[in-house]
């Protein structure tokens, strides 16, 4: 019974670990890919003062609280934005593990989740997706109904404009 529990404690902590890592990652390819910059090159850095992040500012999750959320160099906040992915990313990633264990279904599991939410970030930052206006149709001429599929062309759902 003590070598189940420990197992399920091992697979969870792991799981919180991995996914904060996986997380930070996460906030960088979402950073980066819209800019069309390197993805191993430069080191972060802070988006205020520019200079490098040394390597224990980097760790996910304790790094940000430690720092209170600020760069150590010029003090300016980096944003909750970071927190929240390395917690969400970790969370995920450790109840996963906790529940499927080391499987193919969990690695299947936490690569759908990282892309969703790697995506999901750089459609929030872009403002979420946008619709197309949806296009009119050219007007018909008189004597013409412009239709040959025998539907109304006019009851599409959108509201005419009157002139």
């Amino acid at each position: 019974m003590f070598d189940l529990i420990a197992i399920h404690l091992f697979n969870f902590i792991a799981g919180l670990v991995f996914g904060g890592i996986l997380g930070s990652f996460v906030t960088m390819l979402a950073y980066r890919l819209p800019r069309g910059k390197k993805l191993d090159t430069p080191r972060s850095s802070c988006p205020h003062c520019n200079k490098i992040i040394a390597w224990r500012d980097l760790i996910p999750i304790y790094s940000y609280i430690e720092l209170k959320g600020r760069c150590r160099n010029c003090h300016k906040p980096f944003g909750i934005r970071y927190l929240k992915t390395e917690l969400c990313s970790a969370l995920v990633v450790g109840f996963t593990l906790l529940f499927y264990g080391f499987t193919s279904k969990t690695l299947a599991l936490v690569v759908i989740f990282e892309i969703l939410l790697t995506l999901g970030l750089i459609l929030s930052d872009k403002g979420g997706i946008k619709s197309a206006p949806a296009k009119k149709k050219p007007a018909a001429k008189e004597g013409e109904d412009g239709d040959e599929s025998g539907e109304d062309a006019g009851d599409d759902g959108a509201e005419e404009e009157k002139g």
